[in-house]
């Protein structure tokens, strides 16, 4: 029979329970109420129950959590009995605890669920395609098609808010070759005066990327050359701020990226983001390296900010210098894997392998993905 929830005990009211059990259970018990908004399918007891599709793990989450309800409204020991506790109860009442601990648990099981795939951020390959006097725009099925052989999940494009249809092109061209929609990449100048007018069109993008599968819009505000001003920043976290609340209203993810510039004076903008707005609206997508190169030292990053995580950007360097694929160099990743899987922090991995003046390309873009692809899958487990 598959173990309870730690610390509760349900007694004789959930062992064994089958189809022919179910007809003759109490009608005021816990047992009755559950098999109520469960499907019985027979067999091994409670090992069979499954509501809505969800299985195992779930369905013990949420009855851990409505039995913990009921401790708390009723200020019982786990070990009093379930039926007697029930009496105090309306059916009514308990429904509805269950229907919010249920779902709970299914939009916790589906974050965990959507939130271990690992793609490619496509400025990389635009950069190869460059060098070989290509249009990346122009190859993407090549790349989609190399990136699902290799191993990926998905590709992060940018995000396109002056033809939103764009982004449903987009999400169509991923699933065509296997692969699926999962971030989008943007900028703005949200310093200035004319915010509202770019979280606007930002959203007016986004909309179309939610109802096409997208789960996270990645924004790194734009840079302009010299440290913003208190009153720029100020307008910056405000704008942040709205873009954030109307992205989850779309039931999207927020997450902020840094360049340099932001990360410039120990951190003083990067800091500032984060400090004037509310974790679970404005997020963050951590670039390991650009926080190297930026002077924050990604552990400390995660410390600090790692419960906001939704995205994360990851790329190596030897010497300084961009590596051609992720392996050992600059960052010690195996660190920062055994962080992330104890925090159990979301797992959308975008590998980008940029290439800058001094980087040595000695493999075609596909094999360094490929490569790479094997790196997230043995340091983190993905």
């Amino acid at each position: 029979m598959v173990g309870l929830a730690p610390g509760v005990s349900l007694g004789r009211e959930l062992r064994g329970i089958g189809p022919a059990r179910a007809r003759k259970l109490r009608p005021d018990s816990v047992a009755a109420w559950v098999v109520g908004v469960a499907v019985i399918r027979g067999g091994d007891g409670c090992r069979e129950i499954s509501v809505g599709g969800l299985e195992g793990a779930v369905v013990w989450s949420w009855l851990g959590s409505v039995v913990r309800i009921l401790l708390l409204k009723l200020g019982r020991g786990p070990d009093s009995d379930l039926s007697r506790w029930m009496s105090t109860w309306s059916r009514r009442e308990f429904l509805g605890a269950s229907s919010l601990a249920l779902a709970g648990a299914v939009f916790g099981a589906a974050e965990a669920k959507t939130a271990e795939v690992v793609g490619s951020q496509l400025y990389g390959w635009g950069q190869y395609y460059q060098r070989a006097g290509k249009d990346l725009n122009a190859h993407l099925d090549e790349v989609f098609s190399g990136l699902r052989d290799a191993g990926y999940d998905y590709a992060e494009g940018n995000l396109d808010s002056v033809h939103p249809d764009k982004n449903a092109e987009f999400a169509a061209k991923l699933r065509a070759k296997g692969l699926r929609p999962v971030s989008l990449y943007t900028g703005g100048a949200l310093h200035t005066d004319g915010a509202d007018g770019v979280v606007e069109r930002l959203v007016a993008g986004a909309k179309v990327a939610a109802q096409s599968g997208f789960e996270v819009i990645v924004c790194n505000v734009d840079p302009i050359g010299r440290e913003k001003t208190d009153a720029e920043l100020v307008n910056q976290g405000r704008a942040l701020a709205r873009l954030g609340r109307e992205l989850k209203v779309l039931k999207l993810r927020l997450g902020v990226h840094h360049h340099t510039p932001e990360l410039g004076r120990q951190g003083r903008e990067y800091h500032h983001n984060f400090a004037v707005t509310r974790a679970g609206e404005v997020d963050f997508c951590i670039d390991t390296h650009w926080m190297y190169r930026g002077g924050i030292i990604p552990m400390d990053a995660l410390r600090q900010y790692g419960e906001r995580v939704v995205s994360w950007h990851l790329r190596q360097s030897r010497g300084q210098v961009w590596w051609e694929d992720l392996d050992q160099g600059d960052i010690d990743y195996s660190e920062i894997a055994a962080f992330a899987n104890s925090k159990s922090l979301p797992r959308r991995f975008s590998v980008e392998l940029a290439l800058e003046g001094e980087t040595k390309v000695t493999r075609t873009a596909v094999e360094n993905h490929r490569r790479s692809r094997e790196f997230v899958r043995r340091v983190f487990g993905v």
